[in-house]
């Protein structure tokens, strides 16, 4: 069957011939191979799905089908634990690659890699586009299923347990952004709006997902500044002082009366007897504060005094 981006059928449907479609692949000239597991085989059908015959008529179990930019078809051969390469119109088929342990999904990415997931154990593989380079990558789940590559080149596999991982392009940096999405997770596909479709084999369902979007992670410098307290002492003065008379050595401070959290005192403000607190801030970083005691002399009233010449 065929759907609409909505998700409603549009109609269009294709009589394969055999049961357990295991996998399909629109290529370059608008053809379409469908894979049976149950048949093995795969078979081609044109855009408005025409049968066109056997792509290949003997393959144990064959899988996801993938095609590379010269044209060549790659199927992965799940009970041989191989990948089969093609000739594009089926001729010619050679091993790719052998010693898999059950390959499942197949993706080219743009940096011209092949990665495979590995139904049987807890890795998936990637190769150079000549198959060369083999590189066993571990996961953190086993039997991985489905794999595609998202636009930022980050690459999305999933488990058949129902989760689903997320690779940097180097495969590095595993991160789970998905659990428990569906029973038996297989074949991934991007839509074009960024959203994910996921069948899960065992529910009956397809499942849609919206990967976060995230770039690969640079270095980033940073400097922590810290900032000594500025240094007082005790200080004794007279009632009619201000904030801008006290004395310390600092830069650009700030005068308190609680010694954590408040708001920095008006410099015209009238200090009363008690402890200040005072910080300085250099290169933006204001330092912790400093107690300082202060002592405030009351200006003596004197009496007018009468005195008389002489006595």
């Amino acid at each position: 069957y065929r759907y609409n981006a909505d998700g409603t059928a549009d109609g269009f449907f294709v009589n394969s011939g055999f049961n357990s479609i295991t996998g399909i692949k629109e290529l370059a000239n608008g053809d379409i191979l469908v894979s049976g597991n149950a048949s093995n085989r795969v078979v081609r059908y044109t855009a408005n799905g025409t049968l066109v015959g056997n792509f290949d008529a003997n393959i144990t179990t064959p899988m996801g089908i993938i095609e590379l930019p010269t044209g060549e078809i790659l199927i992965a051969s799940y009970i041989s634990n191989l990948i089969y390469k093609y000739n594009a119109d089926g001729s010619n088929r050679t091993t790719f690659a052998n010693a898999l342990s059950g390959p499942l999904g197949l993706v080219y990415t743009l940096s011209g890699h092949i990665w495979v997931t590995n139904w049987g154990g807890q890795s998936i593989t990637r190769f150079n586009a000549d198959g060369t380079g083999r590189l066993n990558i571990t996961t953190p789940y086993s039997s991985s299923s489905g794999i595609i590559e998202l636009p930022n080149g980050k690459i999305l596999v999933s488990f058949h347990g129902g989760q689903i991982v997320q690779f940097d392009a180097d495969d590095t940096n595993p991160i789970t952004i998905a659990t428990n999405v569906g029973s038996g997770l297989r074949h991934m596909t991007l839509l074009a709006d960024g959203r994910v479709l996921v069948a899960a084999m065992y529910s009956n369902k397809v499942h849609v997902i919206t990967p976060a979007t995230t770039t690969n992670r640079v270095p980033v410098q940073v400097t922590v500044n810290s900032t000594p307290a500025p240094t007082a002492a005790a200080q004794t003065i007279c009632s009619t002082t201000t904030v801008a008379n006290l004395v310390t050595t600092g830069t650009n401070l700030k005068w308190y009366d609680v010694a954590t959290g408040g708001t920095a005192l008006a410099t015209t403000a009238t200090v009363t007897a008690g402890t200040y607190y005072v910080s300085q801030t250099v290169n933006g970083c204001e330092s912790e504060r400093t107690a300082v005691s202060v002592t405030v002399i009351t200006k003596p009233i004197i009496a007018d005094k009468v005195f008389c010449y002489g006595a």
